[in-house]
């Protein structure tokens, strides 16, 4: 098993936050954790791993980004209008797959309408369901 450069957490939960960390830690699979609990700060450190452009450890290619649904503002949405904003090729280098509580089915609609999100995924993160993306979202990995 070839380990991610990094996966990024973003969400407002401290607690959501550990638990996700503790259960990616476990499995081993990524060199680097990145934990944000707000898209602006994410958004920083994600624009600035254009400017590195994968000189530095944690920028490569084959990143995650694991990001609540819910969170204040500037929220999710808000992440990934400016996300979008930012040049496709370096938005290649991320996964981003959306995690949330919700069960509103108009959520998992409008996360389907943005090409950059490859996933929607039901909280808690378990070690099953971080296995699944892995193996879903980088097989030449896993």
């Amino acid at each position: 098993m070839k380990k991610l450069s990094s996966i990024i957490l973003i969400d407002d939960d401290s607690i959501t936050n550990f638990l996700n960390e503790t259960i990616i830690r476990d499995a081993e699979c990524s060199e680097h954790i990145h934990v944000f609990q707000t898209g602006v700060k994410a958004l920083d450190f994600v624009s600035q791993s254009i400017i590195y452009e994968g000189r530095e450890k944690g920028f490569e290619k084959n990143s995650l980004i694991l990001l609540d649904l819910h969170m204040p503002p500037p929220a999710s949405w808000a992440f990934l209008k400016d996300y979008l904003l930012l040049p496709e090729v370096n938005r290649k280098k991320y996964t981003i797959v959306m995690l949330s509580a919700s069960i509103d089915p108009i959520d998992l609609e409008r996360a389907k309408t943005i090409a950059d999100v490859s996933g929607f995924c039901h909280k808690p993160l378990s070690h099953e369901m971080l296995m699944e993306i892995l193996h879903k979202h980088f097989a030449d990995h896993f």
